[in-house]
């Protein structure tokens, strides 16, 4: 029962042949015939037509054998359970083996994948997929992709999907989901049979398929036809001249032109499938000779979107390394063989040897007495870049090495007549033998050992697996009994299928059998992981399966050298490629005796498929060592491409999805794709290169189709066919050529080549690569290619380099999609030439190159009829990582090499207070730039192109700030400079004495709407400001890229890529002299780059701003807090929050039920630790949708809440940005009703993304209802759960997937698609800009695009948010992740997601610096860390550390432990004395954020910032700061063992807060301070190192509880004189309405704070007398 087809015929004749001639009839009789055949005929119509009524009345289906009824079900919204029951009597099912009751499970997965499984109940059936789960058990969940992210958590529920059921009989269907909007059922088995008995199982079902693919290796064409097909895997060399067969029974059934479903039985068992048409559509039946029925249904996508979801569901298909690429070569005399590959300096990549390299055929072993000096042999050819590979068989050789170790582990397959002996057969090559027992893991010990045993006597990169069916001789036992084959018709050449492995009762090998060829193919790959020069083994395999290609190459064995199998390997590799095995072999003029036109043929086809391989039995050559030079010419063209296949191949394994497949794929509504000739014979290699090639005999022409697209010759680079509008495909004639295969390049897309003469890949890795950029018809095209160095877990680890290429109006870009290594630069990655097939550059002269580091090259333009070249100039040298983009001019001056913008217009206002600019770009753009001075401090450049609509984000400012003027001052006072007319733009600032501040060095550039960029020379030393970021305070030299993005807390090195993170805030300050200090702030939504360096005593900033317009501010030197408030008069000063914000806060994610929250109130209580606010992460929520409530884990919350609160308890949820969208879902419907979800700008409907709720919507703020949606909603949520104030999350907007999600639009398969960022000159970051965010092409309501708007997600969301407070008349209090200028005024944020290590504890306290310069003050950090598990010293540390910082609250990832300070008892101490400390200087702490809320500044600094005179104070930011101006922190930032610490003391009065003691005395003398060594002693007591500076007086409270109580005791003063003299005071308001007027609200009559102010003058004592 091999792969066999049985094609359909007519039915035989029967009866007697020899029929008699009819005599003559008479009239008469012949009229009454005539008259009874008319009446029988009515009688029959009119039949018909009541059965036709009947049925349609009752419409019960025919009678079909079914006998199972539902007993009982159990329905959940994604998953249901049914028990069925046979109807028969209890004779008929045993009489027929058939089960009484079943279990029939319905999953739904993700939103394209419902999986059935029907099984027997309460019984042990053979399962392959919990076989190969119990085989390597999953780790607790951690997802590395969206990919698999949507597999886990985002689905469909069965109810939408419209799955129905019938109980009696039990059938199902899938209606499909509504967005589907399907006429009838995808799935449906109402009418079909379905028997379920011990080795017999039937399963009907029907599926509307106009046509049906798949089924590589049983079926003989890609279209599978009617028929019935066996899947059994056989060594079959005898029979048919295939070393093996297998396969995968997986199908695609077409629906419609791009809609698909994809069936997938997983079985490894004997089993058919029979295709039959069905009316409208196709009847499969399935037929299994036991298991159970686990069916798979990938429902509704295109063919590519469908089998990427395959893949993503068995496993990507795995890409071997790039030598496989190459020629292969099997052949015996290696040595002798290489050396004429080598001598005829003809390419050759891989030698490969089957069994007689081994010692007796026993595996991993060498015969060393026929193959002398083998490993140092190996060694020179590796040495060369020829790979040698191997083979293993399965059948281990009795008394070898591994059989030995097999018997002795106890790990073989036993003898189904004695258990304790290993079952013992005969194999072809190595006589009697034994099988190891692959379905445990502990086997695959057995394999690591003889692999470096194989490796230490001949090194090797791959391995060959053969005859792993697993044959033997024998039919089961050696000898077989008499008629032992006979009676068990599967037994033929393999092992007694009764033989049983010790996995479980069920897995004998009956079972077993089909899954065999895998579990060796696993056992190979996995035991190689571990090789020690890390190397990516080369597993090949011989026999297919489900779940193969995950793990390995396929081999197809020996196929014969014929016309029809040159035909046939087409389909086969089509077909295998859908089925999740990307890298398929056939041996190149296959394994017999060949003519040369065949073989000619053969190399040509072999030149594009997955594996170029020689393999054959000798008896004719076909080395191209001694064939013509036409064989040559296409191994030749081999290499060509092979970085291209490489690529493809490479992002199969990275995404899923077939490499090789049939033009109709790719062009679905061309149904002339779908002719056998185009479907059979033809193929599309990475949607790029359409392969026509030569299949006929004597044939000197073939026929190529081709669909109305842009089609280039890739022998030539003509256009063989043009795009037209509304045009249709064309059949053209070509020639035949031997010199080389038909190939057209698809329009639209870029593809890395390589021309040279090379001996193999390794050396084509020394050369640079060539593109081609073949446009389409709107001049656009794209293309990737991906360079990795082989190792185990590249992919994993993202250790490969990925390039993106683009083309569009004009412009080529590079851009890098993963790997970002920039200071490592490799030849593999030079760039050569680029050949752009766009005959409208005939006359581009010049072009020019902008790289990475913001410099420009020219490049040398050659034109050709056909195309344009560009190449590096000279001994320049460009590689494609550096490359950011090129532009193209007929004039040198229009290109960016060249470009200069020049004044035109000058004039003042009459108050000299502004002036207005006009500029001359030489690339013909005019723009305007007008100067204005809105203060004695603040100077305000707009610059913008002259025309057109130049989008500003007008919320962002303080209302009329950009109206205000200065009184006193004119720009001359300013010391503005600006050039004159006729001369280049720039401008400078400096001092009334003039020194120069700030002055533009070079040229301001500006290209199209996307580029801007200009540089600043600063007379300054120090930069502080540019965030968000972790690193020090200070700006050291190197790149800073702003561009929210959600990112983990990734320490900035400052080298590429940009480390942005969740905010972006463009404005730095510069220190310009002993004491003052000078601002810079760049108002723009877009992404901004800034490059620092340093030279002489100046700083040198360039700035790349993805805009076209610039707004920029210059604030004047001043003392630094003065120049942030001056910063904040444009943006808003800082929010003011509760009283009770200032306490301490608890959260982790896992807090998944109200038990587990009143178990952590109680266990504070019972330590005695105080608590003030608990916070919940997304566990409350029901399926993390936003404004709702799970009851079922959360009962009588608000009753729980109210107990918080007469504790003095506050409690803040979460919320994030992403809008579930489910049908039903309240939020969702009203959104989408009132139209408010951002829009996709491929669809015009909402944009689809993934974040923790699935696939979700996201709120347009720029629309009017969007405020009103959030504050209903909130209104809503705390109806059920009456929160305090609120925490929001994932608001950058974070979106699991880059930029849309694969929905019903599948958005990285569409023809052409493009981001913002592939048409930016200057790649911002040099990092996908919407990698894990919402597409920047993204439409708002009005009519921004997602590219402007992003930066302003946190903003508005917070906005809302505070509005929603506002009308509730509550101060708020909202800690937001994703920020922006301006956003202080209505909320506060905390650091992100951060990790416990001590670096992050450290760089928190530069965090919160920036935020202060930012307008954002009340910020803090996760304590003791957000991911990763607490070091307890680490936290205690942290606990300290955290009672400073203006927001203070212990927050951790779900799986990574505890770490609440009751967890440790010596923790709980430490944390009691922290918390009340913090208590104590609540008053102090308050009044200086009130202080800064009325007037701007920053409250949590580094020593200069008090102290600018002192330079020494500069170099102390990370290691202690100052509370205001009065208290100095020196926290204990090192391990205990480091104890005591050095703190430094700017030169002052200094003195230990709680002792009085004084620990620093003024140095009249000196401007600079002194270093004091101070204890970090945890224990016995806990020691702060609070210090406060002399001439202070500061209110302390007396901490009792929590911080509710605490605020009912007295006010303490302490007053510290200095010079006799002391000051201080506080502010103290009735917490509960805004004492400040704010730019959205006015409270009528606010609160006024009582201010408090004490000095206290001391009498100087008189010296005495001596």
């Amino acid at each position: 029962m091999s792969g066999r087809t049985e094609e359909l015929g007519d039915e035989p004749l029967t009866g007697n042949d020899n029929i008699q001639e009819e005599s003559p009839k008479k009239p008469l009789e012949k009229k009454v015939i005539i008259l009874i055949v008319i009446l029988a005929v009515i009688v029959v119509i009119i039949a018909a037509l009541v059965v036709v009524a009947i049925f349609n009345w009752n419409t019960k289906p025919a009678a079909v054998y079914n006998p199972y009824k539902v007993k009982s079900a159990a329905e959940g919204k994604d998953r249901h359970i049914y028990l069925l029951e046979n109807q028969r009597s209890e004779d008929e099912i045993k009489n027929g083996n058939e089960m009484k009751t079943l279990t029939v499970e319905i999953l739904a997965g993700h939103d394209h994948l419902l999986n059935v499984k029907i099984n027997a109940t309460n019984q042990s059936r053979w399962e392959v997929a919990k076989a190969l789960e119990d085989l390597s058990p999953k780790k607790s969940h951690v997802i590395e992709d969206v990919n698999e992210y949507i597999k886990v958590f985002e689905h469909y529920t069965l109810k939408e999907m419209n799955v129905e059921v019938s109980h009696d009989p039990f059938s199902w269907k899938i209606i499909g989901a509504e967005t589907q909007k399907l006429s009838k059922p995808l799935v449906d088995t109402y009418q079909g049979q379905m028997k379920f008995a011990e080795k017999h199982i039937l399963y009907e079902m029907h599926l509307p398929c106009q046509a049906v693919f798949g089924l590589p290796q049983v079926a003989p064409k890609l279209l599978v036809s009617e028929n019935t097909y066996t899947f059994w895997n056989r060594y079959n060399l005898e029979e048919k001249g295939e070393e093996g067969v297998g396969g995968v029974d997986f199908m695609l059934c077409k629906i419609a032109a791009e809609s698909y479903v994809g069936l997938f039985m997983d079985s490894s068992n004997a089993h058919n499938v029979t295709l039959r048409k069905d009316g409208d559509g196709m009847k499969f039946t399935y037929e299994f000779a036991g298991g159970v029925i686990d069916l798979k249904v990938f429902h509704v996508g295109d063919a590519l979107s469908i089998t990427k979801i395959f893949h993503g569901t068995i496993g990507k298909p795995v890409c071997p390394p790039l030598w496989s690429f190459g020629l292969g070569q099997s052949k015996e005399a290696l040595e002798n063989m290489i050396n004429e590959y080598v001598t005829k300096k003809v390419p050759l990549d891989s030698v490969w040897m089957d069994q007689l390299l081994m010692n007796n055929s026993a595996s991993f072993t060498i015969d060393n007495d026929n193959f002398k000096g083998l490993k140092e042999k190996v060694e020179g050819w590796h040495t060369k870049g020829i790979s040698f590979v191997q083979t293993y068989l399965p059948q281990l050789k009795l008394n070898s090495a591994i059989h030995n170790d097999t018997v002795q582990k106890n790990l073989f397959i036993p003898d189904p007549q004695d258990a304790a002996k290993p079952f013992v057969s005969k194999g072809k090559d190595t006589g009697e033998c034994s099988f190891i027992d692959l379905l445990t893991n502990s086997s695959w010990d057995l394999f690591k050992t003889g692999m470096e045993n194989l490796n230490n006597s001949a090194g090797y990169k791959g391995l060959w697996i053969r005859q792993e069916s697993p044959y033997t001789v024998c039919d089961g036992p050696c000898p077989a009994p008499v008629s032992y084959y006979e009676s068990l018709p599967l037994q033929k050449n393999t092992i007694p299928l009764e033989c049983q492995y010790r996995h479980s009762a069920s897995a004998t090998h009956y079972n077993v059998h089909g899954l065999y060829s895998l579990l060796n193919a696993i056992a190979v790959s996995k035991s190689s992981e571990e090789r020690i020069d890390g190397e990516k083994l080369r597993v090949t395999s011989s026999v297919a399966a489900p779940r193969l290609g995950h793990y390995s190459t396929l081999w197809r064995g020996n196929v014969n050298s014929t016309w029809e199998e040159l035909k046939r390997i087409i389909a086969e590799t089509l077909a295998y490629n859908m089925a999740g095995i990307s890298f398929v072999g056939y041996p190149v003029c296959g394994y017999k005796e060949v003519k040369e036109e065949l073989c000619v043929r053969w190399y040509q086809l072999a030149t594009y498929m997955p594996e170029m391989r020689l393999h054959h039995d000798g008896k004719s050559s076909k080395e191209p060592t001694s064939l013509p030079e036409k064989f040559l010419k296409a191994v030749k063209q081999r290499y060509r491409i092979v970085r291209f296949l490489y690529t493809k191949v490479y992002e199969a394994e990275i995404l899923g999805g077939s490499v090789w497949e049939p033009l109709g794929f790719v062009f679905p509504h061309d149904e002339n794709c779908y002719k056998d000739a185009v479907l059979e014979e033809t193929f599309v290699v990475g949607r790029t290169l359409y392969v026509v090639p030569a299949l006929a005999e004597g044939k000197a022409k073939v026929n190529a189709y081709l669909p109305n697209w842009n089609w280039y010759s890739f022998h030539d680079y003509s256009l063989v066919r043009e795009y037209e509008k509304d045009g249709k495909g064309k059949e053209i004639e070509l020639d035949a050529s031997e010199e080389y295969t038909n190939v057209f390049i698809k329009g639209g897309r870029i593809l890395p080549v390589q021309n040279e003469e090379v001996l193999n890949t390794k050396e084509l890795l020394e050369h640079p690569v060539t593109l081609i950029v073949a446009p389409d018809h709107e001049k656009k095209a794209k293309g990737t290619m991906v360079v990795s160095e082989d190792k185990n877990f590249d992919i994993k680890n993202k250790k490969y380099n990925h390039y993106s290429f683009t083309y569009i109006h004009g412009m080529f870009r590079s851009n890098m999609i993963e790997g970002y290594t920039y200071d490592t630069l490799k030849d593999t990655e030079l760039f050569k030439e680029i050949h752009i097939l766009d005959k409208s550059l005939a006359n581009v002269k010049y072009a020019c190159a902008l790289t990475f580091d913001l410099h420009f090259h020219e490049l040398q333009v050659t034109s050709h009829p056909t195309h344009l070249v560009l190449s590096p100039k000279g001994d320049l040298k460009l590689y494609l990582k550096h490359i950011d983009s090129i532009t193209f001019g007929e004039d040198a001056s229009k290109t960016l090499c060249n470009r200069s913008t020049m004044i035109y217009i000058r004039n003042y206002d009459e108050s000299q207070k502004s002036v207005k600019l006009g500029l001359d770009s030489s690339n013909g753009v005019k723009y305007s730039a007008n100067f204005t001075l809105l203060s004695d401090q603040t100077l305000y450049l707009a610059l913008e192109p002259a025309v057109g609509d130049n989008w500003r984000p007008a919320d962002v400012l303080v209302e009329g700030t950009l109206d205000r003027r200065s009184e006193k001052m004119k720009l001359s006072d300013f010391a503005l400079t600006i050039p004159r007319i006729n001369e280049k733009f720039g401008f400078s600032v400096s001092t009334p004495e003039g020194k120069q501040l700030l002055a533009t060095s070079g040229q301001f550039l500006m290209e199209g709407d996307r580029f801007m960029k200009f540089d600043f020379k600063l007379n300054g030393d120090k930069i502080y400001g540019l965030g968000e970021r972790v690193t020090e305070f200070e700006l050291a030299d190197g790149i800073y890229t702003l561009f929210c993005k959600s990112q983990k807390s990734f320490v900035d090195n400052h080298k590429l890529p940009g480390k942005n993170m969740y905010g972006a805030h463009s404005f730095y300050v510069f220190h310009t002299s002993e004491d003052l200090f000078a601002g810079v702030f760049i108002l723009t939504t877009s992404p901004v780059d800034v490059v620092i360096a340093t030279s002489e005593s100046a700083k040198t900033l360039s700035h790349v701003i993805g805009s076209s317009t610039l707004d920029l501010f210059f604030f004047h030197r001043a003392r630094p807090n003065a120049v942030v408030a001056e910063y904040q008069k444009l943006i808003g000063k800082p929010v003011l929050v509760p009283y009770w914000s200032f306490g301490y806060h608890q959260c982790r994610w896992g807090y998944d039920k109200i038990e587990i929250l009143k178990e952590v109130v109680s266990r504070f209580e019972e330590k005695g630790i105080p608590l003030d606010v608990l916070w919940n992460d997304i566990d409350y929520m029901i399926e993390y949708r936003d404004f709702t409530l799970d009851t079922a884990r959360y009962p009588d919350m608000d009753k729980f809440l109210n107990e918080l609160k007469a504790k003095n308890i506050s409690y803040v949820p979460i919320l994030d940005s992403g809008i579930a969208r489910k049908p039903s879902y309240f939020a969702y419907e009203d959104g989408l009703k009132k139209d408010l979800f951002i829009k996709s700008a491929i669809t015009n409907k909402p944009l689809v993304g993934v974040v923790w709720p699935g696939f979700s919507v996201f709120t347009d703020f720029t629309h009017n209802q969007a405020d009103e949606f959030w504050v209903s909603n909130l209104n809503t949520l705390h109806k059920v759960l009456p929160f305090d104030e609120l925490w929001l999350d994932m608001d950058e907007v974070t979106n699991f997937c880059d930029g849309e999600c694969p929905d019903e639009v599948h958005y990285a398969d569409k023809e052409f698609t493009t981001d913002k960022d592939d048409m930016m000159i200057y790649y911002i970051g040099h990092k996908k800009l919407n990698d894990i965010m919402v597409s920047l092409d993204a439409k708002h309501a009005n009519g921004v695009s997602e590219y402007n708007l992003h930066n302003l997600n946190g903003f508005y969301t917070t906005r809302a948010v505070y509005k929603y407070f506002v009308q509730a008349k509550k101060r708020p209090f909202i800690i937001t992740r994703s920020t922006f200028p301006g956003l202080g005024r209505y909320g506060s944020h905390w650091l992100g997601d951060n990790y416990s290590k001590r670096e992050f504890m450290i760089y928190s306290i530069s965090g919160i610096y920036n935020f202060q310069l930012f307008g954002i003050p009340f910020t803090g950090s996760d304590v003791c860390g957000f991911a990763d598990k607490a070091d307890l010293e680490l936290c205690k540390h942290w606990m300290q550390l955290g009672a400073f910082y203006p927001f203070y609250r212990n927050h951790k990832e779900i799986n990574s432990g505890e770490q609440e300070p009751y967890v440790d008892d010596d923790l709980a101490k430490i944390s009691i004395h922290t918390i009340n400390t913090r208590y104590t200087l609540f008053r102090y702490l308050y009044s200086q954020y009130f202080e800064i809320s009325l007037n701007g500044g920053a409250f949590f600094t580094p020593l200069f910032w008090h102290f600018p005179g002192d330079q020494e104070a500069y170099k102390h930011n990370e290691e202690t700061f100052l509370l205001g101006p009065n208290l100095k922190i020196s926290p204990c930032l090192t391990p205990s063992s480091q104890d005591p610490i050095d703190s430094y003391f700017p030169n002052h009065d200094w003195y230990e807060l709680f002792s009085g003691k004084q620990v620093m005395t003024k140095n009249e003398s000196s401007t600079i301070g002194k270093t004091v060594s101070l204890s970090c002693a945890l224990e016995p007591n806990p020691v702060l190192n609070v210090h406060i500076a002399g001439g202070s007086i500061i209110p302390l409270n007396r901490p009792s509880g929590n911080l509710g109580k605490t605020l009912s005791n007295a006010i303490d003063l302490v007053v510290v004189p200095s010079e006799d003299m002391a000051k201080g005071g506080f502010y103290y308001d009735d917490d509960k309405t805004d004492t400040i007027q704010l730019s959205l609200i006015h409270i009528s009559e606010p609160t006024r704070p009582l201010y408090i102010s004490y000095a206290v003058f001391c009498l100087k004592k008189k010296k005495k007398k001596k």
